[in-house]
């Protein structure tokens, strides 16, 4: 049997029906999704909003701490340099002394040693008269003991 065109036309009314009402849920789903991306897309302004104000706050941060970091390292430096010149200073004055004190243990040894070398020939010199002496004194025993053996092969 087929259906008349009163039956196929309320059949189609029907179906359009069903399409209409399809196509106005889907317009209220997108208005409903439209109005979710909207939400969605303020939330991702604000996180983006403040991720840039974290940003510039880190910036600030990272600044101040180089300037910190620059100004501890003027501050070391000079420290370094004073602390430099402090030591070349002691040991400027380490060495001078040192010098002074060698240069007056050699002028102390070298009066030392001339002093001995002083009574080592004031010895030598008294060692040698009184050798000249005794030597003179032995010569003449010799002269005197060859004089007496000539006199008395010559007596005898």
């Amino acid at each position: 049997m087929v259906p008349s065109i009163e039956e196929r036309v309320a059949y189609l009314e029907g179906k359009v029906e069903e399409h209409s009402q399809g196509v106005r849920e889907v317009r209220e789903l997108i208005v409903l999704a439209d109005g979710h991306i909207l939400a969605l897309d303020r939330r991702v302004n604000a996180l983006d909003e403040k991720v840039s104000a974290l940003d510039q706050k880190l910036d600030h941060k990272v600044s101040a701490l180089d300037q910190k970091v620059d100004r501890f390292r003027e501050e070391l430096a000079a420290r370094m340099e004073t602390m430099d010149d402090r030591l070349s200073n002691r040991i400027e004055s380490l060495n001078l002394d040192l010098s002074n004190r060698i240069e007056s243990l050699s002028l102390a040894l070298s009066n030392r040693i001339e002093s001995v070398d002083l009574k080592l020939d004031t010895s030598m010199s008294n060692m040698d008269r009184k050798m000249s002496r005794q030597f003179t004194w032995l010569v003449g025993i010799q002269v005197a003991l060859l004089l007496t053996v000539l006199s008395a092969m010559f007596q005898g």
